[in-house]
This record gives structure tokens, sequence and C-alpha cells, in this order.
């Protein structure tokens, strides 16, 4: 668990976009690089958009793992560093293609936080993947589970601050139906006071809004004041479903799990009106071609 106090300044629009990304699984060859490097891009042309990674960015998956398939490693990107890895280098390969991938938008992080597979690979292998690449980027390794008090502010407005409340995690629970993963979600308002619930690990996309009502003021006359809780679940870039026979089934078709929606998903903090709208990349892409 980790808390953490930052600040984005908004230099284009009156809206901050935040990006969670999560459950990329690089290094596998069910991941949809052209999806996810969709996604980047999106951060990287956007001047007012934030990203905050939700862990497993990477598959991390050695021969060692129950999960481990020769033929489920993307090789070809991997072999990037040195060569064709092997269980010595894999971990390395691994690392360097994350760090390539999110290169262009680097400088855009809130901060990275590990998934299970990165968690495994931390305790078995003693690398701990994640907190390098945090380092490398300069930016808070955010453990598991994180409290982020985000300060969003308009260029030349430095007055007009709004501060909101983060609560991600990666997540261990809540698989199975999207009912199911989003009541998980939802349980942590419970627990922890925010304004944004994240939660990645179960390879599904959604979102939900509870607008919560209380006394406020303006021009000095009483109004109802509209306070927003959003709630998401992070999505994916791994497909659990390929055309093919051996080389291409994947650990999810074995185990008969749904198949998952590619994507993420794109968090919208509106600073004039104070409101918090959220979609997902493929929505918020269509409408901005409008």
């Amino acid at each position: 668990m980790e808390l953490t106090h930052t600040s984005a300044t908004v230099k284009a629009s009156k809206t901050l976009r935040l990006y969670p990304v999560g459950d990329v699984h690089l290094g596998a060859t069910a991941c949809d690089i052209n999806d996810f490097r969709r996604t980047v891009q999106m951060v990287a042309e956007d001047r007012d958009a934030r990203w905050l990674g939700l862990g497993d960015m990477g598959d991390f998956i050695m021969p060692s793992d129950p999960r481990w398939n020769m033929d489920g490693h993307d090789w070809k990107r991997l072999g990037y560093h040195k060569g064709r890895p092997t269980s010595g280098n894999l971990a390395v390969e691994h690392v360097a293609f994350i760090r390539r991938e999110l290169e262009p938008i680097r400088d855009k992080c809130l901060g990275l936080l590990d998934g299970n597979h990165e968690d495994a690979f931390r305790k078995h292998y003693f690398s701990d993947p994640m907190r390098e690449i945090a380092e490398a980027f300069k930016v808070r390794h955010l453990g598991y589970t994180t409290l982020i008090q985000l300060d969003i502010a308009k260029r030349g407005r430095p007055d007009n601050l709004w501060t909101v409340n983060i609560f991600a995690e990666h997540g261990a629970t809540g698989g199975g139906t999207i009912g199911n993963a989003t009541n998980s979600i939802q349980r942590r308002a419970a627990e922890w006071e925010a304004d944004v619930y994240l939660k990645g690990h179960v390879h599904q996309y959604g979102v939900t809004q509870k607008v919560a009502l209380s006394y406020g003021e303006r021009d000095g006359e009483p109004r109802i004041a509209k306070r927003d809780r959003l709630f998401m679940l992070t999505g994916t870039y791994l497909r659990g479903y390929q055309i093919g026979v051996q080389e291409t089934t994947t650990y999810s078709e074995r185990k008969g799990y749904p198949p998952s929606e590619i994507g993420g998903g794109v968090i919208l903090f509106d600073l004039e009106e104070r409101r918090i709208h959220g979609m997902s990349t493929a929505a918020y892409a269509a409408a901005r071609k409008e």
C-alpha cells in the first residue's frame, strides 16, 4: 500500500484525461500490441493526458510457472535486447520491451502499480521489474494498492485548484461475471474514501457512476451540490482466444474463461463543472473523430 500526492496542470482544454493502463501482458503472443499502441499514441498526442500503470504490464511467465507455454511468448519482440531470450535473460527482455513501448509517454505517468504477474515474478526470481521501470522513468512505484491525491489546475489559474482522490488496485478477486467484478470494486467505497476507484486483474472493462448530493452555495445562494464517484474496471490488452491450434492456444482458452473485450478506459475530469466521467478508449477515440 502506497500513498502519494501529485499534481497535473490542464493546458489545452478544460478537462484532464486520465488513462488507467493495465493487464497489457507485453511479451505474450496473445497481447494485442496494436490496440495497446493506439492507446499509447492517444496519450502521447493529448497535451492534457496522464496515465497510471495498473500492473501486469508484462506477462513474465517463466518455465517453472504452471502457465508456461513455449509458444505463448512473443519471441521476436522479446529478442530485441540480447537475441533469442532464454530462462536466463527472459526477465531482462520483458523489462526492456515494456520500457520501449512506454517510452513515448513516460513523462505523463502518475506512477506504476504491481500486478499479480510481477508480484509472483518478484517472489520467485528475486527481481522487481516494476520498481526497476519506475526508477528508470523517475515515477513512484505504487505497490499493489495505492491512494492518490491529485491536484488539478488550469494553466494560468493556480487559484482554481481541484483536488480529487483516486483509489487504485490491481486486484485479486471479483472475476466471473461483469456484475461480480463491478460489485467487488464498488465495495471498496465502504472501506476507502475516494472520488475514483480503479481495479484491474479481471480482464474486463466496465464503468459505473454514483452521484452524492449535498448542501452547497453559488454566488451566496444555496444549491444542491453534486459529487461524482466513478468505478472502473480497467480492461485488458490480452486476447483470450486466437485462431489456430497448439501454437496459439491461450491459458484462458484452456481454462474456459470468457472472452475479453480488448482495450481500456479513460477518465475525464471536467475542471470547470467539477464533474467526473468515464468511457472506453474506443468510445473516446470515436467521439474525437466526429
